[in-house]
């Protein structure tokens, strides 16, 4: 009898022990997730961003970009009509952005309040339009881009991005009613910090038709081409490259980033969060990740970065382009030239312009001029530079570390265990 209470004994510690083992093979920690419904839609419908697991503090950025086809010469009209927003968004800006227009409209209404900035578009038919404020939680009226397309052109792109550190509830849903356009489509993403958690979303709206723009010989912001719109069943779409090998140019909301490629129909290009900077160096950007992140690009794809205004004694010339990956910055080499620095890139990734910090208000010893390898000047200002590809591929997704086969092998053994005592 004692022999049967002990072995009772023996295996109740041992289900003991596999159900602790259990607990630890099995992930507790909810992960950040953003999904989107539905992925088609008519004019007026609701369109619903959920979003999970967002902590306060992270870097938020929403991008929403329109396509749409309208008569050239025509007036225009781009809605997002009860945008709801669960969310505050401290320290951040709104931009908007459009292009193949004369004239664009901005505006933004929330209750009594309502703020509009208009502008005559550049030469290119660009328009961009960026302020730095807070951006509260509750119901706006609408965010509204509308204007007049150029006379020789048919198609409009309209992006307007909400950037800032979120707080409010973790788990919560971005609402609006799509208005305006009958015919079109939406393309969502979504940054959180650094990492991209949702690409390159499409909504159709109604029953849009695409036809492919040949752009002209000087190549302006006219991205083209057909978007998969997947079904409720694929969260994430795949994005149709094209065949044709034209010049494509997706800038960055503020337009302060141009990433001019071929093959491509669709890049992001958004505000995100700078960490493990180098204590020697200062950031003169934003850090900008494009997305999606399995871009790459055959030949290889310009990346620029357009001078800021200058407000300190840091001289031009001694700007660099910095890469962020696998956890740390490392130096692009580029050229400047027309008030941007450019280098060349072969896939997506995170980039900042950087230089380094006056000598005065740094402790480090050594080389003051970063370097890719050996003493690389990161940027040439004379001459005739010549432009290294990046050969190193961008990084990829976290992935989650793989289970360790040590628990497992143990609960199996503790099972064998188990079924040879039951057997004596």
């Amino acid at each position: 009898m004692q022999y049967g209470a002990n072995f009772r004994t023996e295996k109740n510690l041992a289900f003991l022990l596999i159900f602790l083992l259990c607990l630890f093979i099995i992930p507790t920690a909810s992960a950040v997730s953003i999904s989107v419904s539905p992925n088609t839609v008519q004019k007026g419908d609701k369109v619903m961003v959920h979003m999970s697991d967002i902590k306060d503090g992270s870097k938020f950025s929403l991008l929403v970009e329109g396509r749409f086809d309208v008569p050239p010469g025509a007036k225009f009209s781009f809605e997002t009509n009860n945008f709801n927003m669960p969310i505050s968004l401290s320290d951040g800006a709104i931009s908007a952005y459009t292009e193949n227009t004369q004239s664009t409209r901005f505006a933004v209404k929330k209750g009594e309040q309502e703020v509009v900035y208009s502008n005559i578009a550049d030469e290119n038919g660009v328009f961009t339009f960026t302020k730095s404020q807070d951006i509260g939680s509750g119901i706006y009226d609408y965010l509204t881009i509308g204007g007049t397309s150029r006379t020789d052109k048919n198609n409009i792109v309209a992006r307007f991005q909400l950037t800032g550190n979120k707080s409010g509830p973790a788990t919560s849903d971005i609402t609006f009613n799509v208005g305006g356009i009958d015919n079109g489509r939406l393309i969502l993403t979504v940054f959180i910090d650094a990492a991209a958690v949702m690409e390159g979303y499409p909504i159709t709206i109604g029953n849009p038709t695409f036809v492919t723009v040949v752009p002209t010989l000087t190549p302006t912001p006219t991205p083209t081409g057909e978007i998969i719109t997947g079904s409720a069943d694929s969260p994430n779409p795949g994005i149709t490259p094209t065949i044709q090998n034209v010049n494509h140019v997706f800038t960055s909301v503020d337009g302060k980033v141009l990433l001019t490629t071929t093959k491509v129909d669709y890049a992001g290009i958004l505000p995100v969060t700078i960490s493990n900077l180098p204590d020697d160096w200062l950031a003169i950007t934003d850090a900008y990740a494009i997305s999606p992140s399995t871009l790459t690009f055959e030949p290889a794809a310009d990346l620029s970065f357009t001078f800021p205004t200058k407000t300190g004694s840091i001289p031009y010339n001694t700007y660099f382009m910095g890469q962020y990956q696998n956890g740390k910055w490392i130096v692009v080499p580029s050229i400047s030239a027309n008030n941007v620095v450019k280098i060349k890139i072969n896939a997506s990734g995170t980039y900042a312009l950087m230089a380094l910090k006056p000598i005065s208000s740094t402790t480090s010893t050594g080389s003051s001029t970063p370097t890719a390898s050996a003493s690389q000047q990161a940027v040439t200002t004379s001459g005739t530079p010549g432009i290294t590809p990046i050969t190193k591929a961008a990084d990829t997704p976290a992935k989650p570390t793989p289970l360790s086969i040590i628990p497992i092998i143990g609960a199996g053994l503790l099972c064998i265990l188990i079924y040879k005592r039951s057997k004596k």
